[in-house]
C-alpha cells in the first residue's frame, strides 16, 4: 500500500512538472507551425536571458528598426544638441508612403519632435520616422545599430529600392558594398515616391530590410525604458495587469516582429520580449501570430516561473559620443511660426490624453495617444 501511494504521488509529481516546464515548449511549437523562421527573446532586466529560441539570429524586423531612432535620438536630447520640444516642418520631399498619417499633412505643418516620436513608435508612422531619421542624422544612428544594418535605410528608401526603381540601380545596390549602397541612395533620391508599387508578397526580406537579432531588439527596448514614446501604444495587451507596457512592432509582407516591455510592479523587474517571424516564400499570418503574442503575454507568469534565468549576460549597447548635428536638408522650425489648422498638436507639457487632428480630404481625423507613463 505505501509503495503504491508513493508511485501515485511520484507519477503526480512528474505530471506537474512535465505540465510545468512544457508550457513554454507548447508555445513555441505553435509559433513554428507557422510559415517561416522564428525568433524569440525573454530578457530579463536587459541582461539575463529567460526564454531563447535562435536569438543570435538576424532577420527582417521592419519597422522595430524605429527604436534605433529613439535610441539615438535620445542621446542626442541629453547631449543638448536636440530638444523635444523644438518644431519640425514636414516637408515633401521626405514624405513616405504606407502606413502614417502624416503623409497628408501639407508642406510646412509643423511637429514637435516629442509628437513625431509618439508617432513614430506609437502609430508606426512612416513619414514622422523619415523626418526625425533627417534630424538626427544616418551616421549618428548608425553607431547605435548594428554594423549589418548600414547604411540604415529610411523607410521611403526602402520601398523604393524594393517596389520603385529601375532593375540596373537594384542590382547595383544589392551588389555593392556599403560605399556603393551609399551612392545608390543618392542615385533614387529624385525618383518620385509615387512610382512604388506594392506586390504584397515577400519581396527581398534577406536582402533589403532592417535585420537585427531578437537579443539586440529586446535588449534595446531596456534602454529605451524612460523614453515616454515606447508606452504610447500596448500593443492591445490588457493594461490594467501590468505597472508598465512598451510596445513597438513591425510589418511587411514575410515579415513580423513584436517587442515588449513589461513591468508587473512599480519597483519590480523589467522584463523585455522579443519575437521575429521571416518567410521568404508566403506572408506570415498575422492574426495567429498576434492572438500567440497575446497568449505568451498572458501566460507571462507561469512561463517565467518555469523558465530559470540562463544566465547569459548580454552585451550592453555600446555608448557613442554625440557630434553635431547637421541641419542641412532638414526643416527645423527656428522661430515662432503660424501654426497650420491642419495639425492641432497638444503642448508637450501637457501630453495626457493627447489628440492629434489629421484631416482627410476634409474630413477630421483624431488619433488618440494613450497617455504617457510617468518617468
Amino acid at each position: 500500500m505505501n509503495k503504491l501511494v508513493f508511485f501515485t504521488l511520484l507519477l503526480i509529481t512528474i505530471n506537474v512538472y512535465s505540465a510545468k516546464t512544457s508550457k513554454t515548449q507548447t508555445l513555441i511549437h505553435q509559433f513554428e507551425l507557422l510559415p517561416g523562421n522564428l525568433s524569440v527573446t525573454l530578457m530579463k532586466n536587459g541582461t539575463d536571458l529567460v526564454v531563447s529560441k535562435n536569438s543570435d539570429k538576424p532577420m527582417a524586423v521592419a519597422s522595430a528598426f524605429k527604436l534605433y531612432i529613439l535610441k539615438a535620438l535620445e542621446a542626442e536630447v541629453k547631449a543638448g544638441t536636440l530638444s523635444y520640444d523644438q518644431k519640425v516642418c514636414i516637408e515633401n520631399e521626405k514624405k513616405s508612403v504606407s502606413w502614417g498619417y502624416l503623409k497628408q499633412c501639407p508642406e510646412g505643418t509643423q511637429f514637435s519632435v516629442r509628437q513625431l516620436c509618439d508617432l513614430m513608435i506609437g502609430k508606426s508612422d512612416n513619414t514622422a520616422t523619415d523626418h526625425l531619421l533627417h534630424l538626427v542624422g544616418r551616421e549618428n544612428i548608425e553607431k547605435y545599430a548594428p554594423a549589418r544594418m548600414r547604411p540604415l535605410l529610411s523607410t521611403v528608401e526602402m520601398f523604393k529600392i524594393k517596389y520603385g526603381i529601375p532593375k540596373d540601380l537594384q542590382a547595383k545596390y544589392l551588389s555593392g558594398n556599403q560605399e556603393v549602397k551609399r551612392q545608390v541612395l543618392a542615385e533614387i533620391a529624385p525618383i518620385s515616391r509615387k512610382k512604388i508599387r506594392f506586390p504584397n508578397k515577400p519581396t527581398l526580406i534577406d536582402k533589403v530590410e532592417w535585420h537585427c537579432t531578437t537579443a539586440e531588439l529586446a535588449r534595446l527596448m531596456y534602454d529605451l525604458r524612460n523614453a515616454s514614446a515606447v508606452y504610447v501604444n500596448h500593443g492591445k495587451v490588457a493594461s490594467k495587469a501590468w505597472n508598465k507596457i512598451g510596445f513597438k512592432s513591425g510589418y511587411e509582407a514575410g515579415v513580423v516582429n513584436n517587442t515588449f516591455l513589461l513591468q508587473k510592479d512599480q519597483n519590480g523587474d523589467i522584463y523585455t520580449l522579443s519575437v521575429t517571424m521571416n518567410s521568404e516564400k508566403k506572408n506570415v499570418d498575422l492574426i495567429r501570430f498576434n492572438q500567440l503574442m497575446k497568449k505568451f503575454v498572458s501566460q507571462f507568469d507561469q512561463i517565467v516561473r518555469e523558465n530559470p534565468v540562463q544566465k547569459k549576460v548580454v552585451k550592453p549597447l555600446a555608448a557613442a559620443q554625440s557630434k553635431p548635428i547637421t541641419r542641412q536638408g532638414t526643416a527645423v522650425a527656428k522661430a515662432p511660426a503660424q501654426e497650420s489648422a491642419l495639425a492641432k498638436v497638444p503642448a508637450a507639457s501637457s501630453r495626457d490624453n493627447a489628440t492629434f487632428t489629421i484631416y482627410q480630404n476634409s474630413i477630421p481625423k483624431k488619433i488618440q495617444l494613450r497617455p504617457s507613463y510617468n518617468q
